[in-house]
Formats: structure tokens, sequence, C-alpha cells
């Protein structure tokens, strides 16, 4: 979606226009979801906190009448993490997922048995893999090599320089590699 697009939604937004949030909601719901996702490991986490940004976006709008959002992807990305950051705060242990619920509400509409149990080996191995990681790092990988963000994207979401971003996304993919070393 083009800024200008983007502008123009949010003034709807502002007006009280329902189809101008749907708009919105449509073209990053999946996004956000999926960065959320990598960061709480629950599907039903996930998804409660995707409603409760896109419920804050909407209180913020409306609060904040005169204010001017130059990258709404960066600003909703680093509400993403506001509001995880508020998670665990009030939960002071990371929960984990069952995998198997995840592969229920995601691909048990498939009808080849192969394809579920590949699909479900690779989730396991990417979760298990990005739980190595610190959080930082484990965040710009998500948002790299899940969301496809470039590194300037990134850099906006995070509140941090772009060559910080690569620098943390390198040694990132490094413990990621290393951690496979070891395991052969």
């Amino acid at each position: 979606m083009f800024k200008f697009q983007e502008k123009i939604l949010l003034n709807e937004i502002k007006r009280g226009d329902q189809a101008a949030l749907g708009k919105l909601y449509n073209e990053y719901v999946d996004k956000i979801y999926r960065f959320i996702y990598f960061n709480v490991s629950s599907i039903d986490n996930a998804q409660d906190l995707t409603s409760q940004l896109f419920i804050r976006l909407l209180n913020y709008l409306a609060n904040n009448q005169k204010a001017e959002i130059d990258n709404l992807q960066a600003f909703l990305f680093a509400m993403a993490r506001n509001l995880l950051t508020d998670f665990y705060r009030s939960n002071s242990n990371r929960l984990e997922m069952p995998i198997d619920e995840f592969i229920e509400e995601n691909i048990s509409d498939r009808h080849n048995f192969e394809d579920m149990l590949n699909d479900k080996l690779e989730i396991e191995a990417l979760d298990e893999k990005l739980k190595i990681l610190p959080d930082d790092y484990r965040e710009i990988i998500v948002l790299r090599f899940v969301n496809e963000f470039s590194f300037k994207e990134i850099a906006n979401i995070i509140n941090s320089s772009e060559g910080n971003a690569r620098i943390k996304a390198f040694r990132g993919l490094k413990m990621l590699k290393n951690s496979l070393k070891t395991e052969k």
C-alpha cells in the first residue's frame, strides 16, 4: 500500500469510516499476526494480542485527531513490540504453544498427509531454532525473513539504525548456523 493511500485511510478512520478500518486491517493483520505469533508461540495469545493492537490503533487515532503517522507499517510494528513488552511484563514466564494446535488450525484442511507432516516438521524446527536466539535477534530475524521487511523498515520498527538491524540479523543468523553445525 502506498503512503498516500495509508494517509487517506487514516483520515477516513479518524472520521469513523468502518470500511477504511476494514481495508487497513486486511492489509496488515497477517503480517502483524505472524510477528506476534513468533514472539508468543501461542495461537490464542497471538490472536488476542493482534486484536488488541488494532483496538489500540483505533484509540490512538480517536484521541490524537491531529497526529500524523509518517510510516504506518513501522508505527504498527512498534505498537506490536510495545504490546508484547506489556504482555511479558504481565506474564512473567513465556507461554509455549503446542505445535499440534498450530497444525490443526492452520493446515488441517489439507488432504495430503505428507504435506501436513512436512509442514509440521518445518514449523517445529523453525520454532525450536528461533527459541535459542536472544529476543532482539529473534525479532529481527522474524521481521526480515518471515515478514520480508527491508532493513530500513526494520530500523524504523525497532527504533534503531539500519546498520544495527543488519548486525543483529547477521549475528542471529550466525547463531542459528552454529546451532545447526552442533546438531550434526
